[in-house]
């Protein structure tokens, strides 16, 4: 998360036209119009679940201003996203918690606890589309100061969109592409249009300032961010289901170890940022998943972006270094993302897109593996015997090109092999078990030859 001292102090959000006092029949206000009408461009097969909760879904959308409800959140503090004036986000804490409760929904959806994926995909949908209010985004210490209207604007909203067939309805229209982005990159996105608006017109503090819903473009302003939230909510709600349909290591089999030639990438770290000679071994745990392939595969470096001669299979942008250019392909990264590498890839997808279901920090004095949520599933102090002991991660999912990304590493060294090995020893004979998309392990020095075996190795996490 981002923290500043700007003000973070708001206190309003689209309508949800009360707090219900019946879930089974939940009050309908912007809130719930919005989630809804995200429902209207998915396929059946990736909304049926929602569909069949409908009203859990929408009583959803009004938990996290309530705080009467036995199961209200009540967080209103944490709505927004502030970027400055030079295009720089300065609190990003709608986006954490709405990458929080994705990860939430996207465990009851694997789980198949349909009622409460629905539920939290609703809670999901409000940090998402509060974005849309430029009141959202402004505050005392932002470079564009306090709003002046919020409760007003979102007043006037509520009451054109009250019902799922509303006035505001002339505004909705489909992008026409259903695309993989993960939660807190769609609030991010949603917060930059409302703060910048695309042409750099109509941007929050012209909408605060020019405040007359008799001026068509301020009218019409207010309907394209309806419309850019709805279909933010649409592409999350799309990849939530993506997420959980891609499989778990369970697909690897096909995917990856089965899979045709040249159809499946090892990308590692490029050897010239090695600083301990160690780090190669990294490599050696990937030439254990590589053996285990039926068919020759591609293998290469995470600097390899179509100069000098490379093919273009990453970006090598500031802002994305590390994210896939490859198409529907299959990858298999071995090395940590922290924080810009070893591997570039595993960063980016780490602590840029957020995709993968895990990632690996270190704070107060411990190693940490956490979900994309903050929830610690693992940990070691610092003061740990390495040399004998070790935590590691094998995790899979799949990116916004629908390319599905196999990744391996430990805090040391010894704990990506360790991962290495265990996949070949263990995992690989009972691949069919593994259905889930992440886990974690921990390797014990049993006969203190600083050598990791499979029966040293035992799962920490899903307990």
């Amino acid at each position: 998360m981002l923290w500043s001292t700007v003000s973070a102090s708001k206190v309003n959000a689209w309508s949800n036209g009360g707090y219900s006092s019946d879930p089974s029949n939940p009050d309908y206000g912007t809130h719930d119009w919005i989630a809804q009408h995200a429902l209207d461009w998915l396929p059946i097969s990736e909304k049926q679940y929602i569909v069949n909760n409908l009203a859990t879904y929408v009583y959803g959308t009004e938990l996290p201003d309530n705080t009467e409800a036995p199961d209200g959140i009540g967080d209103k503090a944490a709505h927004h996203i502030y970027y400055n004036s030079a295009g720089a986000v300065v609190d990003d804490s709608a986006a954490v918690r709405a990458s929080a409760v994705y990860v939430q929904a996207l465990n009851f959806l694997t789980s198949g606890d349909s009622a409460n994926a629905a539920k939290y995909a609703g809670i999901m949908s409000h940090y998402i589309v509060d974005l849309a209010v430029f009141g959202h985004v402004m505050g005392s210490g932002t470079d564009w100061g306090d709003e002046i209207h919020h409760s007003d604007y979102e007043d006037y909203v509520n009451q054109r969109t009250s019902t799922y067939s509303a006035e505001f309805n002339i505004y909705l229209s489909f992008d026409g592409n259903l695309r993989i982005i993960s939660a807190y990159d769609a609030a991010k996105e949603a917060a930059y249009d409302t703060t910048f608006d695309v042409n750099g017109d109509v941007t929050c503090l012209w909408m605060d300032q020019n405040y007359d819903w008799s001026n068509p473009t301020f009218k019409n302003r207010c309907g394209e961010s309806l419309n850019l939230a709805v279909n933010y909510l649409t592409d999350v709600l799309h990849t939530l289901y993506i997420q959980k349909a891609s499989g778990g290591l369970n697909e690897v089999s096909t995917k990856i170890l089965s899979a045709s030639a040249n159809s499946v990438y090892f990308i590692y770290a490029d050897p010239h940022r090695m600083t301990l000679p160690v780090a190669a071994y990294d490599a050696t745990a990937g030439g254990i998943l590589y053996g285990l392939c039926q068919n020759e595969q591609n293998i290469g470096f995470d600097n390899w972006g179509g100069q000098d001669g490379t093919p273009a299979w990453l970006s090598q942008g500031d802002a994305d270094r590390g994210r896939l250019l490859l198409n529907s392909k299959c990858v298999v990264c071995l090395g940590s993302g922290f924080p810009n590498g070893p591997n570039y890839v595993v960063g980016y997808y780490s602590y840029n897109a957020k995709l993968t279901p895990m990632y690996d920090a270190y704070e107060a004095g411990e190693v940490r593996y956490k979900l994309q949520d903050g929830t610690v599933v693992a940990s070691l102090p610092d003061s740990t015997d390495w040399d004998h002991n070790d935590l590691f991660v094998i995790m899979v999912f799949q990116d916004a090109n629908g390319n599905f990304i196999l990744v391996i590493y430990g805090y040391g060294w010894r704990g990506t092999l360790a991962g290495g090995i265990f996949f070949k020893e263990v995992m690989k004979p009972n691949l069919a078990s593994y259905t889930g998309s992440a886990y974690i392990f921990r390797w014990t020095d049993a006969n203190s030859d600083k050598v990791p075996q499979a029966s040293e190795i035992n799962q920490v996490y899903p307990t």
